[in-house]
C-alpha cells in the first residue's frame, strides 16, 4: 500500500498549492517578491519530495515486475522438464509395468497442471504491472517538467504582480490628479477676442451695405462698356482675317484667266 500511497498523494497535491496551504497566507505576502519567491519555494520542496516518493515507489513497482519475469522463466524450465518427465513415466510403465511409474505420472501432472495455472496468472499481473510503471514513468516526466518549470513560473509570476501592482498605483494617483486645464484669464481673453471679432465683421457688413448701390452702378457701367470693347475687338479681328482671302482668292481668278 505504500507505493500508491506516495502515488495518490501526487495526484491529489501535484495540480497546485495545498489548499490549506494556501488559505493560511495573506495577500500581502503573496503580493511581495520575498512572498512569492518563500511560496514557490515551499512548493518546489513539496514537489521534489513528492516526486523521489513516486519514483522510489515505481521503482518498487519494477522490482516487483523483475521478480515476477525471473519467476515465469523458472516455471518455463521446470514446465519443459515436467513435460519430459510426463514422457519418461509413460515410457517406464510400458517397460516395466510398475505402479510407482504410473503415481510419478499422476504426481507430475498435476504439477504440470499447477505450473500452467501459476504461469497464466503471473503474466496477467506482469501485462498489469508493465502497463502502471510506463503509465507512473509518464507521470514523473510530467513531474520533473511541473518542477522544472516552477523557477520561470516564479518569475513570471513576480513580474506580473509587480507591474500589476505599479500600474494601479499610477491609476490611483491618476484618479486624485485634475486633467481639467481650466482658467478664467484665458477664457476672459478668449470671450473678448470672440467679441471683438463680432463687432469687426458687423462694423464690415454695414460699411458694404452703405457702398453697395454706388458700387453696383460702376460695375454694371463698366461690364457694358467692357461687353461693347469686346464685340467690337471680335469683329475688327474677323475682318482683318477676311482681307488677306479674299485677296488670294482674287489672285487665283485672275491667273485663271
Amino acid at each position: 500500500m505504500g507505493i500508491f500511497r506516495s502515488i495518490y498523494r501526487y495526484v491529489v497535491t501535484l495540480g497546485g498549492l495545498i489548499e490549506s496551504d494556501i488559505s493560511g497566507k495573506t495577500d500581502d505576502m503573496l503580493s511581495t517578491p520575498s512572498g512569492i519567491k518563500a511560496t514557490f519555494s515551499k512548493t518546489r520542496g513539496q514537489w521534489t519530495r513528492q516526486y523521489g516518493e513516486v519514483r522510489e515507489a515505481v521503482a518498487q513497482l519494477m522490482m516487483v515486475l523483475d521478480q515476477k519475469s525471473r519467476r515465469v522463466a523458472q516455471l518455463r524450465e521446470e514446465a519443459e522438464a515436467t513435460q519430459a518427465k510426463l514422457k519418461g513415466a509413460v515410457a517406464k510403465f510400458k517397460e516395466t509395468d510398475e505402479p510407482h511409474y504410473r503415481q510419478a505420472f499422476t504426481e507430475l501432472f498435476e504439477r504440470d497442471k499447477a505450473i500452467t495455472a501459476e504461469q497464466q496468472g503471473l503474466s496477467d499481473e506482469i501485462v498489469e504491472l508493465r502497463n502502471k510503471v510506463e503509465s507512473y514513468k509518464t507521470k514523473l516526466r510530467e513531474m520533473q517538467t511541473r518542477i522544472s518549470g516552477l523557477k520561470k513560473q516564479e518569475s513570471e509570476a513576480i513580474a506580473d504582480i509587480v507591474s500589476s501592482q505599479q500600474i494601479i498605483k499610477l491609476n490611483d494617483s491618476l484618479n486624485e490628479l485634475t486633467t481639467d486645464l481650466d482658467d478664467q484669464n484665458v477664457r476672459a481673453i478668449e470671450d473678448r477676442r470672440l467679441k471683438l471679432l463680432s463687432q469687426a465683421k458687423l462694423s464690415g457688413e454695414l460699411t458694404e451695405g452703405e457702398l453697395k448701390p454706388d458700387l453696383d452702378k460702376e460695375l454694371l457701367e463698366a461690364g457694358r462698356k467692357s461687353e461693347v470693347d469686346d464685340v467690337f475687338a471680335a469683329m475688327l479681328a474677323e475682318t482683318e482675317a477676311s482681307a488677306p482671302e479674299a485677296e488670294e482668292e482674287e489672285g487665283e481668278r485672275q491667273r485663271e484667266i
